[in-house]
């Protein structure tokens, strides 16, 4: 026990000292540890609701194991003030990283938005397509190849459809969820198409993906919508909309070093999971809504990563739709940071 503790011991201390080699060697055995911590006040002023949240409060490593093996753990402390497992997975590299297998619990590629890590976000609430409609995370395993010739990435996944639940309580014939996805990028122009079908239950969904990105300068914009489609069904299908722009403007600033203008509409119809009532029809999850938001975000970035991020969301509901706890207008102020790779 005494040896094994000495040895965690000399890991984590070699993993300090040896930082900078670890950066400059990519496939260094040395793990990196690090974290994100997102904690936030929201004001609630048609209901005058407001309330604190650590949302989320993630630590894990990651490492290379060989030259074409690499790995990712994490688990996020505060998930909604739960505990829960987050990526867990190895990767494996060939023909020069033109090819990986991933194999583990990892996000389902199917909308670019809610692929976003907390730190990368542009909002502190993410949007329908991100949380509502495209969040999938599952166990089981892709392939992904990115050939150098052309700027594009394919990835073919199969997972278990059960949205990460325990892989000791599955047991599958047929009904596994499958998806594709392609990524084109140039200079500062990025198109993403995604596709993906899955049986949760009695009914097959179907789900489709397109998302566009631009960045001139200063500015950014991009759109992505998302189509489902519940196949031997009279439900009908769910549309997801999200837009965004994003201005971002440099400061010299001891303080800062960016702050960020942002504005945001993003809208969906009824939505459902694909699970069926007594009578075989399918329930609404998620009642139609849009919103407008719009932002500042105060960003500090040396050494570590560090935002302040400033928002007022105002919704829109059709009548007689009873609206969820946390749906209202709100205005919201979250802090973020960001310390992977800082250890």
């Amino acid at each position: 026990m005494k040896s094994a503790i000495k040895t965690l011991l000399l890991i984590a201390g070699v993993s300090v000292v040896g930082h900078t080699h670890a950066q400059d060697n990519k496939k260094s055995w040395i793990p990196t540890i690090g974290g994100t911590l997102r904690t936030k006040f929201e004001y609630q002023t048609d209901v005058k609701n407001s309330r604190f949240q650590v949302r989320d409060a993630r630590i894990g490593a990651s490492g290379w194991l060989t030259e074409f093996v690499d790995y990712k753990l994490q688990i996020n402390l505060s998930d909604k003030g739960k505990i829960r497992t987050h990526d867990l997975f190895a990767r494996l590299h060939f023909f020069d990283n033109q090819f990986q297998f991933t194999g583990g619990q990892f996000r389902v590629p199917i909308s670019v938005d809610a692929a976003r890590a907390p730190h990368t976000r542009w909002f502190a609430n993410r949007s329908f397509v991100g949380k509502q409609i495209g969040n999938v995370f599952d166990i089981g395993a892709k392939a992904t190849y990115a050939p150098k010739q052309v700027p594009l990435t394919a990835e073919f996944g199969v997972y278990n459809g059960r949205n990460s639940s325990a892989s000791d309580d599955v047991w599958l014939h047929n009904n596994y969820l499958y998806v594709g996805h392609l990524k084109f990028k140039k200079s500062d122009f990025e198109a993403n198409v995604s596709a993906m079908t899955t049986k949760p239950q009695d009914i097959r969904t179907n789900m489709y993906d397109a998302c566009l990105s631009y960045k001139y300068q200063k500015f950014t914009v991009e759109a992505e919508y998302m189509y489902k489609y519940f196949c031997e069904s009279d439900a009908e299908p769910v549309h997801a909309l999200n837009t965004m722009a994003m201005y971002a403007l440099p400061v010299d600033n001891k303080y800062m070093q960016q702050v960020r203008f942002l504005g945001r509409f993003d809208m969906m119809t009824d939505d459902s999971s694909g699970y069926t009532d007594e009578n075989g029809e399918v329930e609404i999850t998620n009642a139609a809504r849009k919103r407008a938001t719009v932002g500042v975000t105060l960003g500090y970035y040396k050494k570590v990563s560090a935002e302040l991020r400033l928002n007022y969301e105002k919704y829109f509901y059709g009548d007689n739709v009873e609206i969820g706890a946390s749906d209202h207008d709100k205005f919201v102020a979250e802090l973020m940071i960001n310390l992977w790779k800082l250890l």
